[in-house]
Order: C-alpha cells, then structure tokens, then sequence
C-alpha cells in the first residue's frame, strides 16, 4: 500500500499487489499475526479476495482512524485494530494527565495558604453587584488561579496535540 497524505497525516493510500522482496528489499521482515489469540481470522481464501478486490483502489487514510495496521487487520480478522495509534493514545493520555496533576496540587495548595492567611483578618466589602465580599483579596487571587490553571490546562491540552501530530507525522514518513 503506498501513501499520499497532508502535514495533518490524512489523506489517500492507493493498495497496490508486488512481491514482498521487492518492497521489502534488503530489509528484515516477518509475519505478525500477533492478534490471532485474540481474534479469529478469517479463511485465507477470503483475505486474498478481499485484498485482490481493492488493488488500485484508492481508500482513505488516516494515522488514527485508517492507517496501515488497520487496513491489514480488517482483511485478516474484519475487524479494524492499531496498538500503534493506541499506545499513542494511551501515552499522551498518561502525559495530559500527569501534567495537569502536576499543574493543580500547587496551584491548590497556593490557594489553601491563602486562605488560611486571610482567614480572621478580612473584612467585609460591598462588590459591584451589592454583594458583601468577606475577602475581596481573596476572590481576586481565586480568580487569578483559576485564570492561570485554565490557561495551563489549555497549553497542556495544545501541547498534547502537537504530540500527537507530531507521532502521526514521523509515522507517515516511516511507512512512504
């Protein structure tokens, strides 16, 4: 199967049949059937069915949702599969997670010490709705770190992104 695709790692793959030397050259190679515990695959009659019927054909592509691993898991089982895209899920995931754990103790434990300083020796403040604030102080800081968590959040979240493509991108190179 070669493949065309955008910096956004979608595209078209157009399938087409050659001898394994000649794609694979020099190189090392080996069958993994390593979904067969898991899954039953189909008669081998019916994967060289399948596989001749869609020879220049051109099908979508996509790293996450129609890459390589994909295309030869729905012929052999019928089923579409990746651990590549999963793991990679799995693994940015873990990272956004872990980051904005790393992001919010602090930011808590900031906003318990100030409590805590300001606790008995507030008074209160009409605010602009008319409302008594006990600390004004307080709530502005308040407001100032959820401002920072939830531009934090949002840079991890972009951040995150950027992997994600970023893995897409080196992936699609690998395999052209």
């Amino acid at each position: 199967m070669s493949v065309g695709s955008s910096s956004n790692s979608t595209g078209t793959a157009k399938v087409k049949k050659e001898l394994l030397r000649k794609v694979a050259g020099n190189s090392e190679w080996s069958v993994n059937n390593k979904y067969d515990k898991l899954h039953t695959p189909l008669p081998v009659e019916k994967i060289v069915q399948n596989a001749e019927r869609l020879i220049d054909m051109e099908i979508p592509y996509n790293l996450l949702k129609d890459n390589c691993e994909h295309f030869v898991t729905l012929l052999r089982y019928d089923n579409k599969i990746s651990d590549q895209v999963n793991n990679a899920i799995y693994l940015s995931s873990a990272l956004l997670a872990f980051s904005l754990i790393v992001i919010t103790i602090p930011m808590s434990i900031s906003l318990a010490k100030k409590r805590k300083k300001y606790a008995g020796t507030a008074q209160g403040v009409q605010n602009e709705e008319g409302e008594i604030d006990v600390c004004p102080q307080l709530a502005e800081d308040e407001n100032a770190e959820r401002k920072t968590h939830d531009d934090l959040t949002e840079k991890v979240a972009l951040l995150t992104t950027e992997i994600l493509d970023t893995l897409s991108q080196t992936y699609v190179r690998n395999i052209k």
